[in-house]
């Protein structure tokens, strides 16, 4: 009781929200340890279906993202030792070897506060290259991250449609990625019956994984330049 009613008192009036916000998401997670509950909504919504598909690529012969890439022209598996990480304190010592899995999340992990950093900046100046602080997101995750469906870049490619109001050569690479998306999902799902649409499954099957390569360099130039120069910055 004193941890929730003593800080309204010494945090400035502005964080009041915050602290509120966070009483309930603490609230939400003490409760079921309290009252004997359990997290069977977080075991089977979001741990289970990584646990049971444990491979590098989700979408085999249809997604072509940098795991299928990996796997399929390097060998690679999703619990092959790619390094070793070190760490030495005073009166500790560990060493770990990391796995192709863990550096694929480790090294999104410090993603997310690069591009707030960036939009944060984009949004002080007006910047319509803000538009693309929401677009990157979307498309590095299922591209970069294993055990990915090539139903993940349907928002990619729905949010990505704002580029329009940066340039008109970003404006084209959403249209680019559309194409590729629509004909991956296509391709698996013509796998039932590849009679209904012969061309586009032959296309997208003859071109995994190679056609990953496209998507990647989708997602580089997707942080391209206005076509506009930048007006001058006015004084604050």
């Amino acid at each position: 009781m004193l941890a929730i009613i003593v800080p309204p008192w010494i945090l400035r009036p502005r964080w009041g929200t915050y602290w509120l916000a966070a009483i309930f998401a603490a609230a939400l997670w003490i409760a079921p340890l309290l009252f004997h509950g359990d997290f069977s909504w977080l075991a089977i919504g979001f741990a289970y279906g990584a646990q049971k598909h444990d491979i590098l690529a989700m979408g085999q012969g249809s997604y072509a993202n940098l795991g299928a890439l990996l796997g399929h022209k390097y060998n690679w598996g999703y619990h092959d030792i790619v390094g070793s990480l070190s760490v030495t304190l005073p009166f500790f010592h560990w060493v770990g070897r990391l796995d192709l899995k863990t550096c694929m999340s480790d090294s999104l992990r410090r993603f997310p506060g690069g591009i707030g950093g960036s939009r944060g900046v984009h949004s002080r100046r007006r910047d319509p290259r803000f538009l693309l602080t929401l677009i990157v997101p979307w498309i590095v995750f299922p591209l970069v991250l294993g055990q990915m469906g090539s139903r993940y870049l349907v928002w990619a490619c729905a949010i990505s449609a704002v580029a329009v109001g940066v340039s008109t050569g970003l404006s084209l690479l959403h249209v680019l990625l559309t194409i590729l998306s629509t004909g991956m999902v296509c391709q698996q799902m013509l796998r039932i019956d590849p009679s209904r649409w012969p061309g586009v499954f032959t296309l997208f099957s003859n071109t995994y994984p190679d056609i990953g390569w496209m998507m990647l360099a989708d997602r580089g130039d997707i942080s391209g330049q206005r076509d506009d120069p930048l007006p001058p910055r006015r004084p604050l």
